[in-house]
């Protein structure tokens, strides 16, 4: 009986031991699972923060290079104003200096026809004597002195720009002429300058004096 009891404690210590050994192993490799899974998402985690460090990265990128663009296209626009500014600047520059130069041009020509106009009464005098002068002392040489006087002036004035008036043969024009006399004897044309009785005078295209005409009517 005694032997029975031991051979069925030793087939329990068996059993018992060979569940230990089996609870043992499924321990162990359920440690060894729990490892793997632990290195598996240790793994994934890794590769999800490189995944974010290289997001993040790229949308660094992409940020540094919108901020650059955004940077030319301010600096773009900076110096298109600054040309801009500079192209109306030099636009005003050239009328101002236009204007100033078409002014000055008027106040010379209005200082030139006022000196001219002064002088032509002294034309006018060496014009009437040089008429005057007879032929016996056309010769003399106070005569022709002057003479080369006159002619003096007259070359001055032609330098000037100063030319007389065309009148006898030309029609008259109001613009040019000023009529003090009427021609009802002479066989031209009506409205034709017959006679000039005073020279006028234009400086470059403005009129300094009239001439005083007689009309055919």
């Amino acid at each position: 009986m005694d032997d029975v009891n031991k051979e069925n404690e030793t087939v329990e210590n068996t059993e018992n031991i060979e569940n230990a050994d089996k609870t043992a192993n499924e321990m162990k490799d359920k440690k060894e699972n729990m490892e793997d899974q632990k290195k598996e998402n240790n793994d994934t985690n890794s590769n999800k923060i490189d995944e974010g460090d290289d997001k993040r990265e790229i949308e660094n990128d992409e940020k540094e290079k919108s901020s650059n663009e955004k940077k030319e296209t301010s600096q773009d626009e900076k110096i298109k104003e600054a040309n801009e500014k500079y192209t109306r600047l030099l636009a005003e520059f050239d009328n101002f200096r236009k204007r100033n130069e078409k002014e000055k041009t008027l106040m010379i020509d209005l200082g030139a026809i006022s000196v001219i106009d002064k002088f032509l009464p002294l034309v006018d005098n060496f014009e009437r004597a040089m008429d005057n002068i007879s032929d016996e002392i056309k010769n003399n040489a106070f005569v022709v002195g002057i003479e080369n006087i006159y002619k003096q002036m007259d070359k001055i004035l032609s330098d000037l720009g100063v030319k007389p008036i065309e009148t006898v043969g030309k029609k008259f024009d109001e613009k040019y002429h000023n009529a003090v006399l009427m021609d009802e004897e002479s066989d031209v044309e009506e409205g034709i300058i017959t006679q000039e009785m005073q020279k006028g005078y234009m400086y470059k295209e403005e009129v300094i004096r009239h001439s005083m005409v007689k009309v055919k009517k």
